[in-house]
């Protein structure tokens, strides 16, 4: 998952949703190109055992660019892309 300019509340319903996932194991990796200390913080908040998150802030240029970039940072061999505005 990645953002650009997306407002927090709306970021952060989208995480909400993807902590409440079950039967699952996953890890989300949030490459914000719009760092911000409270967003970081949420998401360690929202670990479970079920679904870890993983926030690294990348350069703001644009969707494509964070994608490439969620390639060659990935621990897993399965992605999965998910949108700010996807609850």
């Amino acid at each position: 998952m990645t953002r650009f300019r997306e407002p927090n509340w709306l970021l952060w319903a989208a995480l909400d949703a993807l902590a409440c996932q079950r039967d699952i194991r996953a890890e989300v990796l949030f490459l914000d190109q719009t760092p911000d200390a409270e967003t970081e913080k949420r998401l360690t908040n929202l670990e479970t055992g079920r679904v870890r998150f993983r926030y690294e802030p990348i350069p703001a240029r644009s969707l494509s660019f964070a994608r490439n970039e969620a390639i060659r940072r990935a621990d897993n061999d399965v992605i999965l892309y998910i949108d700010t505005d996807a609850i």
